[in-house]
């Protein structure tokens, strides 16, 4: 028919500028993680022309592999580990970003991995066939990121934000699977009416909804928690006994809410977020900092932009217990 065919990415500029790289990643031998060749087989590969760097990085990788604790000493290694990203690509996904800054789809010791050939795919294959890239940011947000992938694939455009304030409200255009609580706006309200923004915002379901339900306990702050209907369990509670008490007045849990409305609202003062795309956008438009846990995905990588280059949020440590909360409110300033 004629018709030009644009592939729409969701994931942020930065993310899909992290995919991209995947193929290089694989190509170097950076993925997948641990092999069970021998260090002769990586001689050989030295003869055959592959870069030294590649070589020495496998043969750590080989002894991460060999020794007691490999799953906790990789993780370290790979915390810290950089990429030497000049002379590859236009797309370096951002200035020292590490292995555990990409998408969590490469932590894989599968070379035939579902998740990295999917994405490899579509990213060395399906995106160069199109006419055009469009992703959902805007050039003030991820001009670099939006530069770099244009490098690679020129035909890239943003179209985003999507869903910004200036837009007319279409209520026919919603496509929530839950029903927001109307709660929210009044409940919000009377806390605006106390004085400054102080209420935290927090929207994630976690396999450690206990210390994150006790750290909000801590920080003594009022919080706006939306706790998904699909994260109970057998219609019992994810919540610990106990926990609606010691937070009756200052705390409010529902299913499902209006996410921009809240984080437009005057009372709200942060983001408490697994740093998904749809989320980091609203958080940014609005003007509300983030504190991220990033968890899967482009997530990571969101969370370094958000932290390192944008400067409008900062991470939570991997490690984080219930008893670090008063560390970390001295550190945020709350």
């Amino acid at each position: 028919m004629g018709l030009a065919a644009y592939l729409f990415f969701t994931p942020s500029g930065c993310g899909f500028l992290a995919y991209l790289n995947f193929d290089q990643l694989v190509k170097r031998v950076y993925v997948p993680f641990k092999g069970k060749c021998s260090c002769i087989t990586y001689v050989g590969k030295l003869e055959c022309g592959w870069p030294i760097d590649t070589i020495l990085s496998l043969l750590i990788q080989l002894w991460y592999a060999s020794d007691t604790g490999t799953q906790t000493r990789a993780a370290s290694a790979m915390g810290t580990w950089t990429p030497p990203w000049s002379g590859w690509t236009a797309c370096c996904p951002a200035p020292g970003a590490r292995l555990r800054d990409l998408p969590t789809f490469i932590r894989t010791m599968n070379a035939d991995d579902t998740k990295l050939s999917i994405n490899i795919k579509q990213c060395e294959l399906d995106a160069p066939a199109a006419d055009g890239i469009l992703l959902n940011t805007f050039d003030a947000l991820e001009r670099r990121a939006v530069e770099a992938v244009g490098a690679c694939l020129p035909n890239t455009f943003t179209v985003g934000p999507l869903g910004a304030p200036d837009l007319p409200y279409l209520p026919g255009l919603i496509s929530s699977l839950w029903r927001d609580d109307d709660r929210c706006a009044a409940w919000l309200d009377g806390h605006a009416e106390e004085g400054d923004a102080s209420v935290v915002y927090v929207n994630f379901g976690s396999i450690t909804m206990d210390e994150f339900a006790w750290g909000l306990a801590a920080a003594g702050c009022p919080f706006l928690w939306v706790v998904r209907p699909d994260m109970v369990r057998c219609g019992g509670s994810v919540l610990p006994d106990g926990f609606e008490a010691a937070v009756a007045g200052r705390g409010l849990m529902v299913g499902w809410c209006d996410q921009e409305a809240v984080l437009a609202h005057r009372a709200t003062v942060g983001l408490l977020s697994h740093c998904g795309w749809n989320s980091t956008l609203e958080s940014v438009r609005a003007g509300v900092p983030m504190l991220c846990w990033p968890f899967f995905a482009e997530q990571v990588i969101n969370c370094r932009y958000v932290c390192d280059e944008w400067g409008v949020g900062m991470e939570m440590p991997c490690d984080c217990m219930r008893r670090g909360g008063p560390r970390w409110r001295r550190r945020s300033g709350s």
